[in-house]
């Protein structure tokens, strides 16, 4: 995979712990961009959330993390490799999105 050094779009990141708001704050940062300045940067915004429960690693983990009283299923080393797995193939799609300028 080729990365340029200076992709066409912009990316941002919200982190922190679970119930910290991360969601709150994109929604409204989603909101004030597109009140601002979607038309006149004529960018549109692409959203995603790690695990993503529509890819094969962050289905795997969703199972794992269903299970009861919070006991992995699977070893923790390899539940933490599906973690990478899950945000390598998002991060494929993200990067794609910012050389098409989105």
């Amino acid at each position: 995979m080729e990365f340029k050094n200076h992709p066409n779009g912009f990316f941002a990141v919200f982190e922190g712990i679970d119930g910290c708001g991360k969601s709150s704050q994109l929604n409204r940062a989603q909101l004030w961009y597109k009140a601002h300045l979607e038309k006149e940067l004529g960018r549109q915004i692409v959203t995603t959330k790690e695990p993503d429960k529509n890819n094969y690693w962050g289905k795997k983990i969703y199972e794992d993390l269903d299970s009861q009283n919070g006991v992995h299923k699977t070893d923790r080393f390899e539940f933490q490799r599906w973690y990478g797995l899950n945000c390598a193939e998002i991060m494929s799609k993200n990067l794609a999105h910012l050389n098409e300028g989105r």
